[in-house]
């Protein structure tokens, strides 16, 4: 039987494939529409979307495995083990809306959205924890998801 971080992974890099040549499509229809500076936005927005995915993908993976170590970073920070399935999910999620977002711009706009909102409760909980040692990740991934959502507003 699968396991089912393994299940999730195959079904995200399945994902993956399928918007990337969606993607692909999409960039085609801009050069055809002559718009100067659409592809190259576009293309900003589609590399950092999908960069930030696959980081959350990862991330996502390492909370559904319940390793040790994993559990004792997060329980650092006030996190219970039983919530790291809840994140994990969430994490997916806006992976997904951030791919999805590749196509259907508003989907992007939220999920990036959301995402900003993600990591910055995550690290205003390292801050109130006094975990200075592993505030860069979330606070990278801010940075990124904030990215991502000026770049999906600017190519919207």
């Amino acid at each position: 039987m699968i396991s089912p971080t393994l299940s999730i992974a195959r079904e995200t890099i399945q994902m993956f494939r399928l918007e990337l040549s969606q993607t692909a499509r999409h960039a085609q229809r801009f050069q055809r529409s002559g718009v100067p500076g659409e592809v190259p936005v576009f293309t900003a927005t589609a590399v950092v979307s999908v960069l930030l995915a696959a980081v959350l993908v990862f991330s996502a993976t390492q909370k559904l495995s319940h390793k040790e170590a994993v559990v004792r970073s997060y329980a650092k920070v006030g996190v219970p083990e039983g919530r790291l399935n809840a994140l994990a999910l969430l994490l997916l999620a806006g992976a997904a809306g951030l791919l999805g977002g590749l196509v259907r711009p508003p989907l992007g706009v939220a999920a990036s959205c959301a995402l900003v909102g993600y990591f910055l409760l995550a690290v205003a909980a390292h801050v109130r924890a006094g975990d200075r040692a592993r505030l860069a990740t979330p606070l990278a991934l801010l940075i990124l998801a904030a990215a991502a959502l000026a770049l999906r507003l600017a190519s919207a």
